[in-house]
């Protein structure tokens, strides 16, 4: 294991000299987003609120006339945050529940009920799921994407099993990469420090032709193990080495066609006993989109991904999933947009059971046949909008399941209040010289009304803040990613609630009932022409009542 965390800040710190060993104009290649970060900036509430979102309805449509409560992590949003992975990218989004656990694990869900178990949640790469049938859930410690290639991540909060299926009960995490014709020419990323003991990225995208471009990928890091109360470690420490490649064809005017896939292998270090847990796994995806006229569009998907992982002690685990689906989009006269798709899904997921812990049958074969359709009717043109439609689906486990879904949108005005300093209208007194212009209290007897942790320093002006007693969370600055959490112990159960440091305790009931509703509501203020603020304003109601506990497979 030394030897490993020595090859991962070896290879940082030369990937770290490269970039200034090169010269300058080595890196003024094409710009990396069809929306360079600079024209980014500079867009107005309006035209960020017309940004293209493909996730709500599966075609491109602007993101204030979307039928769900969707919000849009931008590359530039990524870039101001400084995350160093996914998993912590995802925290400035307002609508889900982010929380590390150790060196590697993470819980993530949306409306309540976080643990690492979390199943509710759909998360898609580029079109692929990512979930083991195992709990129905994600292993986000092998989730991981060059942050530099992503071009958004899209987080839609409520149900979405009527388009997408299984899994998106509470929401859809869809994150999107960059064209290859946006990643031209080399890229070096490194650094190191007393967690991240050494990461390193490089990428090279190039032209093979006139019409095919193509880049490849490699990437590795090796983090720190995690501190107990005592101080002591806690043999925790993570190593993962990845590799991918991508090369999109524009084949003819009307056809586009994407190959792409990713190889990755890591070792993680666990207390008890001594052996380290292996992961690896790969993905080879195939992408067709063919544009039949100006209202009328056919595109296919296929992917393989392989993942295996073996928890010496407790379980080992090698999961194959083919899928393929295919979709249409048309236009119907004036008043119907009609999206409807076919999709087959095959899992093998081989179990090593050991005298801990055991997943019975062992070994499952499952498959699933699905179909949608969904119509967006346009009540009152260009007014009013009501989108109905339905997933039809078998499998193995209950076989035929219908999902219907109906949706009232209303269209022309602007989601957003006329005037953005309403949306924090409970804060005073603006940070004189902030760069940022955002609003905040300075006086160390006020609370401010951004979602900061008590010792969090303010974005505008570095002034500590402290969190209001009543307001509600309205906002989050690009740098303010921590939220704050407590946890309260009641009758042996310990309920994740938020706190300083957003840490998870380890829930130790037994399978629970669990019920949650309310409503929420996204919005995005600009106090100053320097800065946005998105938020969400949420009341969610949860109720769990504790049952026999139950083991077996997850449906997925």
């Amino acid at each position: 294991m030394a030897d490993m965390r020595a090859a991962a800040v070896a290879t940082s710190m030369v990937l770290a000299s490269c970039l200034f060993c090169f010269p300058q104009p080595g890196f003024t290649q094409q710009p990396d987003s069809s929306v360079s970060a600079e024209a980014l900036k500079k867009l107005s509430i309006e035209q960020l609120m017309n940004l293209q979102v493909t996730s709500v309805s599966k075609r491109p449509e602007r993101l204030s006339q979307t039928a769900s409560a969707i919000q849009v992590i931008t590359q530039e949003d990524i870039r101001r945050a400084g995350a160093s992975s996914l998993a912590e990218a995802l925290r400035l989004a307002s609508n889900l529940q982010v929380a590390q656990v150790d060196s590697r694990q993470w819980a993530i869900s949306a409306r309540g009920f976080n643990s690492t178990t979390a199943n509710k949640l759909l998360v898609l790469i580029d079109g692929r799921t990512v979930y083991t049938p195992l709990f129905s859930g994600v292993f986000w410690d092998v989730q991981e994407v060059p942050l530099a290639d992503i071009d958004r991540i899209e987080v839609i909060s409520g149900p979405g099993a009527t388009l997408w299926g299984s899994n998106a009960v509470n929401g859809v995490i869809n994150v999107i990469t960059k064209g290859v014709k946006d990643t031209q020419g080399l890229l070096l990323t490194g650094g190191g420090g007393n967690e991240q003991r050494g990461f390193g990225t490089v990428r090279y995208g190039a032209a093979l032709g006139s019409t095919v471009r193509a880049r490849l990928y490699g990437r590795g890091f090796g983090r720190d193990a995690s501190a107990l109360p005592s101080g002591a470690e806690s043999a925790d420490d993570w190593h993962l080495w990845q590799g991918g490649f991508r090369m999109d064809w524009d084949a003819a005017t009307a056809n586009q066609v994407t190959l792409q896939g990713d190889l990755y292998d890591g070792r993680i270090g666990q207390p008890s006993p001594a052996a380290d847990i292996a992961v690896s796994g790969g993905n080879v995806m195939a992408k067709w989109s063919h544009t039949i006229s100006e209202k009328s569009s056919l595109a296919a998907q296929l992917y393989y991904d392989r993942t295996h992982r073996n928890i010496p002690g407790t379980f080992g685990e090698d999961l194959d999933t083919y899928d393929v689906d295919l979709q249409h989009a048309t236009r119907l006269g004036a008043r119907h947009d009609l999206v409807w798709g076919l999709g087959y899904r095959l899992i093998n997921d081989r179990v090593v059971n050991s005298a801990a812990l055991a997943f019975l049958p062992a070994d499952v074969a499952r498959q699933w046949f699905t179909g949608f359709i969904q119509d967006e009717i346009a009540l009152v043109p260009n007014r009013l909008q009501l989108a109905l439609g339905s997933k039809i689906e078998h499998n193995d486990y209950v076989g035929f399941e219908i999902q219907p879904s109906g949706r009232v949108v209303p269209r022309g005005q602007s989601p957003l209040a006329d005037r953005p300093g309403a949306v924090c209208s409970h804060l005073t007194d603006l940070c004189p010289g902030g760069r940022s212009g955002l609003p905040c209290r300075r006086r160390a007897g006020l609370r401010a009304g951004l979602p900061a942790a008590a010792g969090i320093p303010c974005p505008c002006c570095g002034h500590v803040l402290q969190p209001l007693s009543r307001a509600p969370q309205r906002g989050a600055a690009p740098s303010a990613r921590n939220r704050h959490a407590r946890h309260r112990q009641r009758a042996g159960r310990r309920v994740l609630r938020r706190g300083i440091g957003n840490r998870l305790s380890s829930d130790r009931s037994l399978a629970p009932a669990r019920r949650v509703h309310g409503a929420a509501r996204p919005h995005l203020a600009e106090p100053r022409e320097h800065g946005s603020v998105p938020g969400r304003f949420g009341v969610p109601h949860a109720r769990a009542a504790v049952l026999p506990a139950v083991v077996g497979r997850s449906a997925g």
